[in-house]
């Protein structure tokens, strides 16, 4: 924000809203009445289901010409007019799992993986034996494990890697 305010020197307010993945939020009227800024914003930000994504609203001339009401519909118009015109990135949260199989199991597992509801494959590693890397939703893990355990019959395991976020096109 110190950068925001030292660029718009002669801004009136900078009113802002953030919200992140994991829940983490806040905004600030930066001197507007009360809830006539940041919450504004962010209601825009939760109506259109948005994380991962800060929106600064700079305001030079007009709050008090414009009342409370119309301070609102400033605050929360520019945000929805600028967020329709913007290239916005939808982004999941995965897991990342990897399986450690020997060559002769490789094309069944990866056929597994290629067929698993949700899974994206990724670029295998072939050393000694093959690293087969995969993303797949959270909540999947322990099927893909019991189908990669009783596909090798025991001998493959699928271990937990961390979630990570990736792009949906």
């Amino acid at each position: 924000m110190a950068r925001i305010k030292t660029e718009n020197r002669d801004a009136r307010h900078n009113v802002y809203a953030w919200s992140l993945s994991d829940g983490t939020r806040r905004y600030s009227d930066d001197g507007e009445p009360s809830g006539t800024g940041g919450a504004p914003i962010m209601a825009v930000l939760d109506g259109m289901e948005l994380a991962d994504i800060c929106v600064v609203v700079t305001r030079y001339f007009g709050g008090v010409l414009l009342g409370e009401g119309g301070l609102v519909r400033a605050y929360s118009g520019s945000v929805k007019l600028a967020l329709e015109n913007a290239e916005l990135v939808k982004r999941i949260k995965l897991l990342r799992v990897e399986t450690v199989c020997p060559f002769d199991l490789y094309s069944r597992i990866a056929s597994v993986l290629s067929s698993f509801p949700g899974a994206r494959p990724l670029t295998p590693e072939f050393t000694d034996s093959v690293r087969v890397p995969c993303l797949i939703e959270p909540g999947s893990f322990d099927s893909l494990s019991r189908k990669i355990r009783d596909l090798s019959a025991g001998r493959c395991e699928c271990r937990s890697l961390g979630t990570e976020f990736t792009e949906v096109k």
